[in-house]
């Protein structure tokens, strides 16, 4: 069982500090619940039912301490249960921060094997040329276009284009997701502006590093539009992805709209992209 004494006894301390000083409105009431709960939330390991009771004593303290104001309570009270559900966000948010900071780091991991990898090929792949050119022109013949087959495989780059564009979505609907929730603050849309970055990292892995790829297989459907479709939506997802870093950066409200037309933008991309022909 939980022990929220500590909790508790730090919330009372601020609720008389902040009285003391002329400073008990509702938005002091939200910081206090909000910083003590996010703590006390923290340190639980697991265990709905103890959240449970970590948010219902910090609110009932403040329930106690205007109990006397009546009806004029009201705001107090709304201003408590709100400072506790931040709580909670922030604490599952700092657990997610540290699960994505991990991510990224086996991120890197695998990139760096699959740049190892695809060195390991090349050499391999040279070596069987070279060998190859000791034996008759026939053999010779055969050995190096199956190698030139090999390397021009579009399967493999198919595949980690696929990859980055899911990452590219993942990233940008975290922008989303943040964007949807909680006050307007500075650190929030630092936060945003961090995703929209690392989702143009994967946007250009998807669609610069597989332009002639996706251009060979383009030239290759039957029955598909112009690729002057396909670039004019291209250039429209990067006008929106700048235009959303803009306005990340400037904390514009219309960060939320700009947002959901990127996510729907890139979607509509990858379906088009991907779609069978």
């Amino acid at each position: 069982m939980v022990d929220n004494s500590d909790m508790k006894a730090r919330i009372r301390a601020d609720l008389d500090k902040a009285k003391t000083e002329g400073k008990l409105r509702s938005e002091r009431i939200r910081d206090i619940l909000r910083e003590a709960v996010s703590q006390a939330a923290s340190e639980l390991k697991e265990g709905t039912g103890e959240l449970r009771t970590i948010v219902k004593d910090a609110v009932g303290i403040v329930v106690d301490a205007v109990r006397d104001q009546g009806v004029e309570a009201k705001d107090e009270i709304q201003a408590s249960i709100e400072g506790a559900v931040e709580g909670v966000s922030d604490a599952r948010r700092t657990a997610i921060d540290q699960i994505e900071g991990q991510v990224d780091e086996l991120q890197s991991k695998i990139d760096a094997e699959e740049s190892q990898i695809e060195e390991d090929v090349s050499i391999v792949l040279t070596d069987l040329q070279e060998t190859a050119q000791q034996e008759t022109t026939e053999v010779s013949t055969a050995v190096t276009q199956a190698v030139e087959a090999v390397r021009n495989s579009p399967e493999a780059s198919l595949l980690r284009k696929r990859y980055a564009q899911l990452r590219a979505q993942l990233e940008i609907l975290r922008a989303n997701l943040d964007a949807e929730s909680g006050a307007e603050d500075g650190m929030k849309y630092d936060k945003i502006k961090t995703y929209l970055d690392k989702a143009k990292v994967w946007y250009d892995r998807a669609y610069k590093k597989g332009t002639s790829i996706e251009a060979d297989h383009t030239a290759r459907a039957k029955d598909i539009r112009s690729t002057d479709y396909l670039t004019q939506q291209q250039s429209e997802v990067e006008q929106k992805m700048s235009d959303a870093g803009r306005a990340a950066a400037q904390k514009e409200r219309q960060i939320k709209q700009r947002l959901r037309e990127l996510l729907a933008s890139l979607s509509a991309l990858i379906s088009e992209k991907s779609s069978p022909k």
